[in-house]
């Protein structure tokens, strides 16, 4: 009839978190029921989730560069979790 008619429409969708404990295979489907359906990004394995950090400290003398204490060794390992939106 020529009216003007506004509609505003709001859309559900899912979001799944992934992390260090349930890594994927970027690439593979979300669903392994619909194959043809969203797969699973870059930066969801688990070496993308996870980060070992290891520094080691020596301490010389400055004027020497001799040993004055024992060396150290600090491990660290950083974890995330990615939210994939489905």
């Amino acid at each position: 009839d020529g009216t003007v008619q506004s509609f505003e429409v709001h859309l559900t969708h899912g979001t799944t978190p992934v992390g260090p404990n349930n890594p994927q295979t970027p690439g593979e489907p979300i669903n392994p029921d619909n194959p043809d359906g969203p797969k699973w990004p870059e930066g969801t394995d688990k070496s993308s989730l996870t980060q070992t950090v290891i520094r080691t400290v020596n301490y010389l003398d400055k004027q020497t560069g001799k040993v004055v204490a024992k060396q150290i060794t600090e491990q660290v390992t950083y974890n995330r979790t990615a939210i994939v939106d489905k």
